[in-house]
């Protein structure tokens, strides 16, 4: 999850794609159905509050570890 230094070679490259390509995937899948996430501490939560909670959140640690 660190963009700026990238991967390592090539295949990790393709692993980290791959992995966004399945998150991706399975939100649109969830969505389209009008399903909601299921979180062990918000409950059912709209897809789009998810992602947009997990992006902030890794922001937030992202900063986090860049001290």
């Amino acid at each position: 999850m660190d963009p700026a230094a990238g991967p390592a070679t090539p295949a990790e490259g393709r692993a980290r794609l791959d992995a966004h390509q399945k998150f991706d995937a399975a939100c649109r899948a969830l969505g389209s159905q009008d399903e909601r996430m299921r979180t062990t501490i918000f409950g059912a939560v709209p897809v789009e509050d998810y992602v947009r909670f997990m992006e902030f959140h890794t922001r937030h640690h992202g900063k986090q570890m860049a001290d």
